[in-house]
C-alpha cells in the first residue's frame, strides 16, 4: 500500500467515524492521516470537526465565533 492509498484509506475511515458521530475515533484517524501527510489540510479540518463534535462543516457555523472577536482593533 502506497503512502497515498494508505492515507486515503485512513481518511475514509475517519469520515465514516465522523458521520457516525464517533468523535474520538474520527479524531484519531484524522490525526493518523495528518501524520502520514502533514500538508493534508483536509485532515486538520477533520480533527477540528471532531473536536467540536460536528459531523457536517455547514452545521459548524454557529459554533465558530466571528473572527472579528479575535482581532485587536478599536472598531
Amino acid at each position: 500500500m502506497t503512502g497515498t492509498s494508505q492515507t486515503n484509506a485512513i481518511l475514509e475511515r475517519a469520515y465514516m467515524h465522523l458521520k457516525n458521530r464517533e468523535w474520538e475515533r474520527s479524531e484519531l484517524f484524522f490525526k493518523k492521516a495528518a501524520m502520514l501527510d502533514p500538508e493534508l489540510s483536509e485532515a486538520y479540518v477533520g480533527v477540528f470537526l471532531s473536536c467540536i463534535k460536528c459531523a457536517d462543516i455547514t452545521s459548524s457555523r454557529p459554533v465558530i465565533p466571528p473572527i472579528k472577536n479575535f482581532l485587536m482593533c478599536d472598531d
